[in-house]
């Protein structure tokens, strides 16, 4: 009889263990999930993608493309525009103001023409920079412009445009010059001038040692 009542203890006891360790393990899989050391689906990103992402974004130097841009190419870019701007020489302001001589023009400075406040009070000269900024987005450049335009999105047709603009008016200043390359970069692994040890002092001489006297 008390082995059987041993047994039964016994086996309550294995029957629990049992139940506590397959509990442990199920909860250690729920709650402690693992994660593949590489995704299951990979994007693969062509690398002439992210080239023309980079190309798009860079910062092209104005001065340095109107060295090529074409004048005829820039006059068939702004035919786009003619039909809120008169380019003629004498011409009347239509929806736009007229844009002969605009390079090199005060903004908001065409007599007779309601330029909206932003424009008014822009203060700047039309030069190749303030052109090019503009051309890229008008609305970002100066907030608040009337001119619902989205912008010339390559740099090539906006230096074209600028181009022509600037062909537009005889008196007009000279175009800028291309940036100045930035310094080149110092040699990897080069120390710096104020990096380099000073050279080490020399050891004094050696003092001779005292005449012997030689005997007499």
């Amino acid at each position: 009889m008390k082995d059987l009542r041993f047994n039964t203890i016994a086996g309550t006891a294995l029957a629990a263990a049992l139940m506590a360790l397959g509990l442990r393990t199920v909860g250690d899989e729920v709650f402690h999930p693992h994660y593949p050391s590489q995704p299951a689906y990979a994007i693969a990103v062509p690398e002439e993608a992210v080239a023309s992402v980079a190309e798009e974004t860079a910062v092209v130097d104005i001065g340095t493309l109107l060295q090529t841009a074409s004048v005829d190419a820039g006059a068939n870019v702004v035919k786009k525009c003619t039909g809120c701007h008169n380019f003629e020489q004498g011409g009347a302001n239509q929806v736009g103001p007229y844009l002969w001589d605009v390079y090199g023009r005060m903004a908001g400075s065409v007599a007779g023409f309601k330029y909206s406040e932003a424009v008014s009070s822009y203060q700047k000269v039309w030069a190749a920079e303030t052109l090019n900024a503009f051309l890229e987005n008008p609305t970002q450049h100066i907030r608040g412009t009337n001119m619902a335009f989205a912008g010339l999105k390559k740099p090539e047709d906006r230096a074209a445009v600028i181009a022509y603009l600037h062909s537009l008016n005889p008196g007009a200043p000279a175009l800028p010059a291309p940036a100045a390359p930035p310094p080149e970069a110092a040699v990897e692994g080069a120390a710096a001038p104020s990096e380099v040890a000073p050279e080490e002092a020399a050891p004094p001489a050696a003092s001779a040692p005292p005449a012997t006297p030689s005997p007499g």
